[in-house]
């Protein structure tokens, strides 16, 4: 979701191989929702299994990406919080009512989601810190603004999976996503969920645009007060200068 972050000079002393390899991966960090969204009605229990293992083939990727030095940080939360909870909902499909847990899977799963994003907030650990680092360079990863600014979305998103959740509740307690023709099951259980994601992710992305925006134009400003004798301080370090001092990176 911060790809718009991404480094030119770290993306050109990449292999134009392992570039695509990377991109492909981070196309990737949501399959195991959308598996789950599109299986899950006809077949429970194999959306289940694949989620759960998109999961741990998508950590496994991070691994090997790490171990050979192309991304920055491993195991992201997001993954973590996506293995647990897929895993864990495929455990009770095979040990309670199979028919109960068709009912409530989008209420179990995104509500799980929902509970662990936020506990990882309250943690200090957001989970668009993983993903923004990335692509940030690592000196900006200590201040104040990239913090607030992993606080912030990470904050929306912990917003928009309750809002889901809320949604799929409505249609799991009065049976309406029993009934595809029914007005409940379009409204709550596609329309407000599916409008509620598409919505977080391209306001992330215009987000994350607007503020590589910025920082090139204060790296730019930067260079030409240095070329003029001035300090060369980024505009948006400045900035947090004012705020508060930079928060060490064990924090974010």
């Amino acid at each position: 979701m911060f790809h718009k972050f991404a480094s030119s000079t770290e993306q050109n002393n990449m292999h134009p191989l392992m570039q695509r390899l990377v991109r492909l991966r981070r196309l990737s960090d949501w399959s195991p929702v959308i598996v789950v969204a599109a299986l899950s009605s006809d077949a429970l229990h194999l959306s289940l299994i694949l989620a759960t293992a998109l999961s741990v083939s998508n950590m496994t990727a991070d691994l090997l990406f790490k171990l050979g030095g192309y991304i920055k940080v491993w195991p992201k939360y997001l993954d973590i919080c996506f293995f647990i909870t897929y895993g864990v909902t495929l455990i009770l499909s095979y040990t309670i009512s199979a028919s109960f847990v068709q009912r409530w899977l989008q209420v179990i799963t995104q509500g799980g989601v929902f509970l662990l994003i936020t506990l990882g907030i309250l943690c200090r650990r957001p989970f668009t810190a993983d993903i923004a680092k990335e692509t940030v360079p690592e000196q900006l990863w200590g201040t104040a603004g990239f913090r607030k600014t992993s606080y912030f979305l990470s904050w929306l998103w912990s917003a928009l999976f309750l809002i889901m959740t809320v949604s799929y509740v409505i249609t799991a307690a009065t049976n309406a996503n029993g009934h595809h023709d029914n007005g409940l099951n379009i409204a709550f259980n596609y329309v407000v969920p599916i409008g509620f994601l598409i919505g977080g992710i391209l306001f992330t992305k215009w987000y994350a645009a607007r503020l590589a925006a910025r920082r090139e134009a204060a790296a730019k400003e930067s260079s030409g007060t240095a070329a003029n004798g001035q300090p060369d301080l980024p505009k948006d370090l400045a900035d947090d200068q004012h705020d508060i001092h930079p928060v060490p990176k064990e924090e974010v």
